[in-house]
C-alpha cells in the first residue's frame, strides 16, 4: 500500500488506526526498553519485558472497555484489538531485529582474537535472550580476561628477554639465544591473537651480510645485471627443525623504492612491512618485472608456507643490522585492525632490540 492509500484508510477507520498507532508506539518502547539492561541476574517479574507486557495488555483492555462506536460508529472491538496487537507486534519485532543486526555488525568487525573468544552467534544469541546490556558486558569480559592475560604473559616473556640481555652470553650461544627469543616472539604473537588460535606461526632472524661470492651464488630474486654489495642472510628459524636456505639481496642505491617487499623493505625504511596477503603484494615500480614473477611464483608454491608475513627492523650499535619475519599459514598475521597491528609492533619491539644487542657481532 502506498501512503495515498494508508491515509485513506485511516480516514476510512480511525478507530482502527488510533489503534494501530498506539500498538506500534507501544510495540517500538517494548523492544527498546524490554532488550536494553540485561534480564540475567533478575528475576520475571522484575523482568522489563514482563513489567511492560502489563502496559501493552492494559491498552487492550481499554479497548475492551471502551466505547469504540463514540469515534468510529462503524468499528468492532475484535478488530481494534487486532490492529492493536498486530501494530504492536511489528513494532516490537522491527525494534528488536534492527538492534540485533547492529549487534551483529559491531560483533562481527571486532578484532579477531575477540571474536575466536566470543563469536558473532554468541554475541546476538545473548542479546535476544539476555539483552543489550549482557552482550555488552560479556564483551568487556572477555576483552580484559584477554588483555589480562596477553600481560602477564607479555611481562613474564619481556622479563626473560631483558634477563638475558643483560647477562654476558659466548658467541657460541648467541644463535641459540637468538632462537629461544625468536619463540619468545611467536609465543607473544600467537597469545595477542587470541588463546583459541591454533593457525601455524614461525619467526625467523636474517641479518645483513657482505655479499660473498658464495652468498652470491644462493641470492634469490634478483635480475641478471643487478651488482649487490650487501644481502640478508636467513640466520636461525624460532624452531630447531625449520632449515631454509635464502639469501636476499639488498638495493645497492640503498633507496627503499628499489628493494624487495618485505625483510629488505623493512631493514631500509624506518616502518615495519606487513603483508596481509601473499597473493596480494605491493611491488615497487622500479622492480624488474622477472623479478615481481619469481616472487609471485615462490609466494603462490608450496615452498613459502605461509600466507601473510610481518617483517620489522633490528637496530644493533646505532646501525640496522638485521630483520625479524613473523610467517603465519594464514591471512592477516597482525590481525585486520590497522590498531591491532600497531600495538603488536610495539609489543615486539624490545625484544628485536635485545636481538639487536645478540647479534651486533655475528
Amino acid at each position: 500500500m502506498s501512503i495515498a492509500e494508508i491515509g485513506e484508510w485511516a480516514i476510512a477507520n480511525p478507530m482502527y488506526a488510533i489503534a494501530a498507532l498506539v500498538g506500534f508506539a507501544l510495540g517500538i518502547f517494548y523492544g527498546f526498553d524490554g532488550w536494553r539492561g540485561s534480564t540475567e541476574a533478575v528475576d520475571l517479574k522484575d523482568s522489563p519485558r514482563v513489567k511492560n507486557l502489563f502496559w501493552v495488555l492494559g491498552g487492550a483492555f481499554s479497548a475492551i472497555i471502551g466505547d469504540v462506536k463514540a469515534i468510529d460508529p462503524s468499528a468492532k472491538k475484535p478488530m481494534v484489538l487486532l490492529a492493536y496487537f498486530a501494530a504492536f507486534l511489528i513494532g516490537a519485532v522491527v525494534v528488536i531485529v534492527l538492534w540485533g543486526i547492529i549487534v551483529l555488525i559491531d560483533a562481527a568487525r571486532s578484532p579477531e582474537r575477540l571474536r575466536r573468544a566470543y563469536s558473532a552467534l554468541d554475541a546476538v544469541g545473548d542479546y535476544f535472550y539476555l539483552g543489550y546490556r549482557k552482550y555488552r558486558d560479556r564483551k568487556e569480559d572477555v576483552i580484559s580476561r584477554q588483555r589480562m592475560s596477553f600481560v602477564e604473559n607479555y611481562l613474564e616473556q619481556l622479563t626473560y628477554s631483558i634477563t638475558i640481555a643483560g647477562s654476558k652470553i659466548s658467541d657460541q650461544q648467541r644463535i641459540s639465544v637468538a632462537r629461544d627469543l625468536l619463540r619468545t616472539m611467536t609465543a607473544v604473537v600467537r597469545k595477542y591473537r587470541g588463546e583459541n588460535s591454533n593457525v601455524q606461526i614461525r619467526t625467523n632472524l636474517m641479518i645483513v651480510r657482505n655479499c660473498t661470492a658464495e652468498l652470491k651464488a644462493r641470492l634469490r630474486f634478483i635480475s641478471e645485471r643487478e651488482e649487490v654489495e650487501k644481502c640478508l642472510e636467513l640466520l636461525v628459524y624460532d624452531n630447531d627443525e625449520m632449515v631454509r636456505d635464502l639469501v636476499l639481496p639488498l638495493p645497492k642505491s640503498g633507496e627503499i623504492k628499489d628493494a624487495l617487499p618485505g625483510a629488505p623493505s623493512a631493514l631500509i625504511g624506518e616502518a615495519p612491512v606487513i603483508v596481509d596477503d601473499t597473493n596480494h603484494i605491493e611491488f615497487s615500480k622500479t622492480l624488474a618485472p622477472k623479478t615481481k614473477t619469481a616472487m609471485q611464483e615462490y609466494f603462490a608454491s608450496k615452498d613459502a608456507r605461509f600466507k601473510s608475513f610481518a617483517s620489522l627492523r633490528v637496530v644493533g650499535a646505532g646501525n640496522a643490522i638485521a630483520v625479524v619475519n613473523v610467517e603465519c599459514a594464514d591471512k592477516h598475521v597482525f590481525g585486520t585492525a590497522e590498531e591491532e597491528k600497531v600495538e603488536l609492533v610495539a609489543y615486539l619491539f624490545p625484544f628485536c632490540s635485545t636481538l639487536g644487542i645478540l647479534v651486533a657481532d655475528l
